[in-house]
């Protein structure tokens, strides 16, 4: 078991080749999986990637990379599937930040936390994400219940469906850390042609009350 406040995890201390595949997973050390699909294209999911040539990772070379399909012609048999952090303690009231893009505009991923690491009945989810093609500007931060008595963090990707027949979802750079009283506003912007000597117009997005 490990404290919770503090961990960070990038993906990139393990050395993985460019032509990194599939055949079996990969995933940090004591990390937990759940992936019920049986296709063996598509079982391995989720796993660490390297990409050298585009920007999979938001913190070179490595990330985690789910990735499901569906096909209503083949047996792919698509699952959801669970990524589990470490067992760690004083989860409740703290915060987490990551990155993440999608492979196309309609991939989500859920965060929440599980009691048994082995058991997806046990996930408890704290937010779903939307996510656009490219990793964004600041990290999403999520704030872990203060009445959580779960030990592990989980990534979760629902199922890709005849409705959405691909859900492929990159994470990089998790950080735990205590949660913020003060909430920074984000999509700041100043108006057009409204910069004088005396100033300008300035909107913003409050994260609380306290940016209002």
């Amino acid at each position: 078991v490990i404290p919770a406040v503090g961990f960070t995890e990038n993906f990139d201390g393990m050395c993985l080749p460019s032509t990194y595949t599939p055949s079996s997973r990969t995933l940090p050390i004591c990390w937990s999986y759940i992936n019920e699909c049986t296709n063996s294209s598509y079982m391995y999911y989720p796993t660490m990637y390297y990409y050298s040539y585009t920007n999979y990772a938001n913190s070179t070379p490595n990330s985690l990379r789910f990735y499901s399909v569906y096909n209503s012609y083949t047996n792919y048999d698509p699952q959801p599937q669970y990524a589990i952090l470490p067992e760690m303690s004083g989860l409740a009231g703290m915060q987490v930040t990551l990155m993440a893009r999608g492979q196309n505009a309609q991939s989500t991923f859920k965060i929440g936390t599980m009691s048994d690491p082995t058991d997806a009945s046990t996930f408890s989810m704290i937010a779903e994400q939307e996510l656009t093609t490219s990793y964004p500007e600041e990290a999403f931060a999520y704030i872990i219940p203060a009445t959580c008595t779960d030990s592990y963090l989980a990534i979760m990707i629902d199922a890709a469906n005849s409705s959405r027949t691909t859900n492929g979802v990159y994470i990089d750079d998790i950080v735990i850390s205590e949660a913020r009283t003060c909430f920074k506003p984000t999509e700041l912007a100043v108006t057009a042609n409204s910069i004088t000597s005396d100033g300008a117009i300035i909107t913003w997005t409050p994260g609380g009350d306290e940016t209002n």
